[in-house]
């Protein structure tokens, strides 16, 4: 009989021993992970801070795109507005052309604009 409860009490040990182990390696593996996340958050701020500064050059870049598409615009106006004072001084058949195809090319651009 003092057999068997010396092994009772040592399978309650035992019992209580992986209890114990379980929630150590619970408890680890918890503080383990929140570590970790605090990592990963840190290092996935990187590449949000490079994409933000990316959309800001983007911007730049497409500003000044559109100021040179407008300064072309500009340029192609007094193209046409030339030729057509030309067109009415001499008149012209291949300057008339020329400002056809001025008054098409202003069409196209505002086309394209919008």
């Amino acid at each position: 009989m003092e057999k068997c409860v010396g092994i009772r009490l040592i399978a309650k040990a035992l019992i209580k021993a992986a209890e114990v182990t379980a929630i150590s390696r619970l408890t680890f593996n918890a503080a383990r992970y929140d570590v970790e996340a605090k990592l990963v958050a840190g290092i996935a701020r990187i590449p949000e801070i490079q994409v933000r500064k990316t959309n800001l050059s983007a911007e730049h870049h497409h500003l000044r795109s559109q100021r040179f598409f407008f300064g072309m615009l500009a340029v192609l106006a007094a193209v046409i507005v030339s030729t057509f004072a030309l067109a009415a001084r001499q008149r012209n058949l291949l300057r008339g052309f020329a400002v056809g195809a001025g008054v098409l090319a202003v069409v196209f651009a505002i086309y394209v604009y919008v």
